[in-house]
């Protein structure tokens, strides 16, 4: 008969062995300390600090789309008070976008459109990143987050459910590009 003590002593080395294996696996890529600071700066700010008032039940203020790429992955950030930004796991991004008149409209065209969306996501506290083929979206509301995540094959097929979605984002990162290219 195996003594309590035991367990104790076989749970902490399931402990040392499981944490290397789970830190590499939520490691999908490098991730730069700037991207890590930003996404939780955006993930946490309340929508009175960027003057946004409630105007109806549930009602978004902000969405992200985060979708994983072979060795990164990249996070679209669009908020109800117009700003828009993008950036890279790997520390690089695109700031300033909502400054830019068509590309506020599509942003805020994205928050939206993503209400209708809602119903279809679960209530969140994580805020994993996606893995290499898959979009995550975050929905931002007075309520808490909601999430709603797809296969990146799958959604540009063009027949799920999500696809009017990623094409709305789609158009934001569109604007973005233009914004970025006439930058340089």
């Amino acid at each position: 008969m195996i003594k309590p003590n035991i367990y104790k002593f076989l749970a902490f080395g399931l402990l040392i062995i499981a944490v290397p294996v789970i830190c590499i696996a939520a490691s999908k890529y490098d991730i730069a300390y700037i991207f890590t600071k930003m996404r939780n700066m955006a993930f946490d700010v309340k929508p009175a600090e960027l003057d946004i008032k409630q105007e109806s039940p549930g009602q978004i203020y902000g969405v992200f789309m985060e979708t994983g790429l072979d060795d990164a992955a990249y996070s679209l950030r669009c908020f109800k008070e117009g700003s828009i930004s993008i950036y890279f796991t790997n520390g690089g991004g695109i700031i300033g976008i909502g400054e830019h008149e068509n590309a506020r409209n599509k942003g805020l065209d994205l928050i939206s459109f993503s209400e209708k969306y809602v119903k279809y996501a679960k209530k969140t506290k994580t805020r994993d990143l996606p893995s290499p083929g898959e979009t995550y979206f975050y929905f931002l509301s007075f309520d808490g987050i909601y999430f709603l995540s797809a296969k990146i094959n799958v959604i540009e097929k063009g027949k799920h459910l999500y696809f009017p979605l990623y094409m709305k984002a789609q158009e934001v990162l569109t604007e973005a590009r233009i914004i970025d290219e006439s930058r340089n």
